[in-house]
């Protein structure tokens, strides 16, 4: 049995291990501080890593374990974290004290045969790490002119829109991967159908958008790293996010340590990073609170929306520091807007909406290139629309160059 083979055979069969259990995410080769964790899903709210091994487990093995579930503990500041542990053959004097510390071990000692036409499917989408189910599920509802309408930036989510993300991505990585030569690029976007954000895409100050929650829309995004390893998860990447008022090209740092990161790069940076906002010329400053909720949820609050030619490297520092330090106030008070506005919450949710989770603070940034719903763009071809689009990313190459090779 090769390891490669177990991890594609429970990354297409999770069930395996979470019989009758909501498999709401599953994530292949998450990297934490150049530690690469075999496979990640999200199941009933909580967050699995599953560290797999094609032999039997040896005392070696045992520490390697342990320090990944300590790293992803210590990386996510959550406690709604377990982890499993997959081999053919698991000791069990070495699983007693495994499961002492909370990690279930499961053995595996044979990987049922499939159809060869079905291998030479499921190697083809995870050597372009595209989801297997959008690739069979959802090519059936997508008609060869399908296109972006003005609908789609309505947040509710079909099957065809999102065979039309699996479309772009597939042919945009065609696109962007030779302008993009010294990177290896992997996509990553929404799989399923009910999205677990919501959106409070409001500006007080410039009265931009709805005074209320709306459910997320489609997204995908591009991961950049160099090709002697797979794109870190803790560095910008470029999304690509629909709303209600249009698609959002973004340099995103969404996650808290490539938040930390960007901001690092700034500072050390201050003068070519604004040297290439001019160039680029047509990027908002955009920023969000975030705030998580059981089940498995965000909602993204919208606090900065500035213009191009309106902020340099100063202001995004000074706003997260703003932010930063207000934290504690803003928490509470975000928290009661979000129990006020979602009537759905029941009384635990509320609990661990307020104690549970939300004790760090977690400012999205984002640089982004902004379509309106009502751009010319959305009335031309599918074509057009990716060249475009693609396009668009290639601007954003400098800012790639800038955050990734700085740090490389």
């Amino acid at each position: 049995m090769r390891e490669r083979d177990l991890q594609d055979y429970l990354f297409n069969n999770p069930k395996v291990l979470f019989p009758g259990k909501n498999i709401q995410e599953k994530t292949r080769e998450y990297y934490i501080h150049g530690k690469r964790i075999d496979l990640l899903f999200v199941v009933d709210g909580f967050r699995y890593i599953v560290e797999t091994k094609a032999v039997p487990i040896a005392r070696e093995h045992i520490g390697q374990v342990v320090e990944y579930y300590g790293l992803m503990k210590e990386y996510l500041k959550e406690t709604n974290l377990k982890m499993i542990l997959v081999s053919p053959s698991i000791p069990k004097w070495r699983s007693v004290f495994l499961e002492e510390l909370g990690i279930q071990c499961v053995e595996i000692t044979k990987i049922p045969e499939s159809k060869p036409e079905v291998n030479k499917i499921i190697k083809k989408a995870m050597k372009k790490n595209i989801q297997l189910d959008t690739m069979i599920e959802y090519e059936k509802f997508l008609d060869p002119n399908d296109k972006f309408l003005c609908d789609d930036f309505d947040p509710q989510i079909n099957r065809r829109k999102l065979a039309l993300v699996n479309k772009v991505v597939k042919s945009s990585l065609a696109f962007l991967r030779p302008v993009f030569s010294e990177y290896e690029i992997v996509p990553y976007k929404i799989s399923r159908a009910n999205s677990s954000d919501f959106d409070y895409e409001y500006h007080k100050e410039t009265k931009f958008g709805l005074n209320k929650f709306i459910s997320g829309n489609i997204w995908w995004a591009f991961r950049f790293g160099f090709h002697s390893e797979m794109p870190p998860n803790d560095k910008p990447n470029i999304s690509l996010i629909f709303n209600t008022f249009g698609l959002d090209i973004t340099i995103n740092a969404e996650l808290q340590p490539s938040q930390k990161f960007l901001l690092k790069i700034i500072k050390e940076n201050k003068n070519e990073f604004n040297e290439l906002l001019n160039s680029h010329g047509n990027l908002w400053f955009k920023s969000y609170l975030k705030y998580q909720h059981f089940p498995y949820a965000f909602h993204w609050i919208l606090q900065d929306f500035v213009p191009p030619g309106k902020f340099n490297a100063d202001t995004i520092i000074n706003s997260y520091e703003s932010h930063r330090m207000n934290f504690n106030q803003e928490r509470d008070n975000w928290i009661e807007f979000i129990i006020e506005s979602n009537t759905s919450l029941d009384g635990d949710q509320i609990e661990k909406l307020k104690n549970y989770y939300n004790k760090h603070f977690n400012l999205a940034i984002r640089l982004t290139r902004r379509l309106e719903k009502y751009d010319e763009i959305w009335s031309k071809t599918y074509n057009d629309q990716n060249q475009f689009i693609n396009s668009e990313v290639v601007k954003m190459k400098p800012f790639i160059d800038l955050f990734i090779k700085e740090d490389g």
